[in-house]
Parts: structure tokens; sequence; C-alpha cells
């Protein structure tokens, strides 16, 4: 897969670009995943592998788009994975889990973002999710 070029990715908080970066990111089956950056998944037990350079040269574009999600996230303890889908505006603009989960991982992987608390707290949380944490 030919990588895109982080520069003719917008950052508008929307559901393509999110999924354009994260294609981008993403190593393909056929590729060699000994240097793969290994992510492990929120919504599924296993794993996203994505190249350490694409990742880098879209690090922009994912921080840019992160820090247009509710302004709960940049709270001491953040907000809960289900309130990705509202932005800083207040304004509902994705409803599919699986973008929000990549936005939220992507964002993880390049540092702009942490999960708050383990893995095994997250069943006392509303849908098994955990609550995410934007680091400015």
């Amino acid at each position: 897969m030919k990588p895109v070029r982080a520069s003719r990715i917008t950052t508008a908080l929307e559901t393509g670009n999110i999924v354009r970066v994260f294609q981008d990111c993403q190593m393909q089956h056929s590729e060699d995943k000994s240097k793969a950056k290994c992510m492990e998944r929120i919504t599924a037990d296993s794993f996203w592998h994505f190249d350490p350079i694409r990742l880098q040269a879209n690090t922009a574009a994912i921080n840019n788009m992160a820090a247009q999600l509710n302004l709960a996230f940049q709270e001491h303890g953040g907000a809960h994975f289900n309130e990705m889908s509202i932005d800083h505006r207040g304004l509902y603009w994705c409803g599919d889990d699986q973008v929000l989960e990549q936005l939220a991982v992507m964002a993880v992987a390049t540092g702009k973002m942490r999960v708050v608390g383990f893995r095994d707290s997250w069943s006392r949380l509303p849908g098994g999710r955990p609550n995410l944490e934007l680091l400015v």
C-alpha cells in the first residue's frame, strides 16, 4: 500500500479523515510486522499493527483530530470512550465505534492520549470501555 502523504490529509474531525489516516498507518497483511508498533485494541481482544514511519508522518493529523474531541477529555481523568462521539463544540459527529476506536488507538500510539485505568477494570464501566485522557 502506498502511504498517503500526511500533508494531503485535512485534520478536520471527520470520519473519512480518520479512516484515511488509519488505513495509511496500519500495516497490511503482506508487510513485515517485526518493526511494527503493536497497539492493543479497545473494543476487542486483539491488536493493530502500525508502521512506525507512517504513524510518525501522520502524527500531526492524528493529534489535531484528537484535540477536537469533547473538552472533557482534557480534564484530569479524562472522559469515557462513549463521549468521543461529541466534539469540542458539543456537537455529535460520529456514531461508529470502530472509527472512534481507530482515532483513540492512534492517539494513544502517538502519545496524545492515554487510557485511564487497567483493562481488567473496564468491565465496571459502560460498555466495558475505558476512560481516555488527552495529554495537552
